[in-house]
């Protein structure tokens, strides 16, 4: 295994950090895994699976293509080998269907979609992606690991097994650890990985399967890996050593990329958004437009910008697609402001905040503003297009509207502490004052 920490992913750390991080390594070497044979599986928890019907759900197989059906049995012999599935004769079944990933490969997956119609949900509430981004703030180091095949680290309640069962061309087989597909499987992930990270005390960061640890020196980020390995080998779950990243000053978590300096768009999108040819038709509009919203708290004027290729979504489909130098100079400027993002604050509680806003009759916008070295510094930025009603309104209505609409977009970050609002709409001002 010494070999596997030679050859790990780290930041900038000088030869003396390297070796105190391959001691935690090696003490801890047993979290770590390189393949299905050798993955741990929790020990505090297993997986159950509760229908609401007796009636059992049963899909006939789909047709694999002969070519590649030895694939299909070479993924079972080595599920079977590793003691992920084993031979079943349920009442259950759903069929297999290969996916091909993007290295050429293929995947085996289950069709669940049968038996989740008819599974109990459980509920879990999954914190958002900037909930989870402000926890970052404050940080210089960051850590980042991966599960090597989380969810086949989850156990299935025996009772349960039945209801994974599904066919190929040479048998029926069952899960006795959780699969991907199930309704259920992300959530009863994310549960146990909670049990881990309530015990770090705010340390660690976690989102599904992607997990950080946070430092603000490379000791404290040592000590709390450290920790976190230490909870994990008495939980028996196990790391993909190769995926794992060690105090780093940049990372890539949940589609971003994190500096101790702020927040960035994750080069992966970025460079989809740089790429994406002009649109030649509405889906390919919808397309881009899905693609970058996903970072519209990067961009002032979002909504402004997109609204001509917002507008062409309106008209019906069986009218002529008419691209003009308006909707292309929209798709230039938003490829353009993404391939050149500023970088945002990430936002710290305990700092002051001011709210700008703006409104026009095309528009409404906002910027959620931090102090930091003595000045004002972006933490996201909000906007929408005006609806042809809203666009009717009196200048002064539209600040408001602005206003309102920009407290409510950042509403999680201000509700409990005291910011200040600014905008340039005298007669809101001269309302405030007269309001006893």
């Amino acid at each position: 295994m010494k070999s596997e920490f030679e050859n790990i992913r780290t930041g900038p750390i000088s030869s003396i950090d390297k070796e105190q991080l391959s001691e935690v390594l090696e003490k801890w070497h047993k979290c770590f895994s390189t393949n299905l044979s050798t993955i741990g599986r929790s020990n505090s928890t297993e997986m159950e699976i509760r229908v609401t019907t007796s009636k059992p759900v049963s899909r006939q197989p789909y047709k694999v293509p002969i070519p590649k059906r030895l694939k299909v049995e070479e993924m079972i012999d080595e599920l079977l080998k590793a003691g992920i599935i084993r031979p079943s004769e349920s009442e259950y079944s759903s069929p297999v269907i290969l996916v091909a990933k993007s290295d050429g490969t293929d995947r085996l997956c289950i069709d669940y979609r049968a038996l989740n119609a008819i599974t109990v949900k459980e509920p879990f509430p999954v914190p958002s992606v900037e909930e989870q981004v402000a926890q970052l703030a404050g940080n210089s180091f960051f850590t980042t690991l991966d599960f090597i095949s989380g969810y086949y680290q989850i156990p299935i309640a025996e009772s349960s097994k039945k209801y994974t069962a599904f066919a190929t061309h040479i048998g029926q087989y069952e899960f006795n650890v959780a699969p991907f597909g199930l309704t259920n499987a992300p959530f009863k992930f994310q549960r146990e990985i909670r049990k881990i990270t309530s015990r770090m005390k705010r340390r660690v960061v976690s989102y599904v399967d992607e997990i950080i640890i946070l430092s603000k020196n490379i000791k404290e980020g040592l000590e709390a890996l450290d920790e976190f390995l230490g909870i994990l080998a008495e939980i028996g779950m196990t790391l993909n050593i190769k995926k794992c990243t060690f105090l780093a000053t940049e990372v890539s978590f949940l589609g971003h990329r994190i500096t101790k300096e702020g927040l960035l768009p994750g080069e992966v999108k970025t460079d989809a958004i740089q790429k994406f040819p002009t649109p030649s038709n509405r889906t390919e509009v919808r397309r881009f437009l899905r693609l970058t919203s996903f970072f519209r708290r990067f961009v002032q004027g979002y909504a402004q910008i997109a609204l001509p290729l917002t507008r062409l979504l309106k008209t019906k489909d069986a009218e002529p697609f008419t691209w003009t130098f308006l909707e292309q100079e929209a798709f230039d400027t938003l490829r353009k402001a993404l391939y050149h993002p500023p970088i945002l604050e990430i936002y710290d509680v305990k700092r002051q905040h001011e709210v700008h806003t703006d409104a026009s009759s095309n528009g409404i916008a906002g910027v959620l503003l931090q102090e930091s070295d003595n000045e004002l510094k972006p933490v996201m930025y909000f906007s929408r297009k005006c609806s042809e009603t809203e666009a009717k309104y009196h200048s002064h209505e539209l600040e408001v509207l602005a206003i309102v609409d920009s407290l409510e977009r950042f509403r999680m970050f201000l509700i409990g502490k005291r910011f200040r609002v600014i905008t340039d709409c005298a007669a809101i001002t001269s309302t405030k004052n007269k309001t006893p």
